[in-house]
């Protein structure tokens, strides 16, 4: 993505800072993960966005703040 201009700064590559997003997201209760296992047995994790729009536009406000 970097590469396509899709990313800007290379420092959004890190896979730290993905991590410590999602786990901020899951504390948060904004995404859900789920474990399904594939043929193989290798485990893949899925994430699903909350219904309550009212605590993504929270988030969403407080994001734009730094963009």
């Amino acid at each position: 993505m970097f590469r396509k201009g899709e990313i800007l700064r290379a420092e959004a590559l890190s896979q730290v800072n993905y991590q410590n997003a999602i786990k901020f997201l899951e504390d948060a209760e904004l995404v859900v993960s789920s474990a399904k296992e594939e043929k193989g047995g290798r485990t893949v994790l899925t994430y699903t966005l909350t219904d309550n729009l009212a605590q993504l536009e929270v988030l969403r406000r407080r994001l734009f703040k730094f963009l």
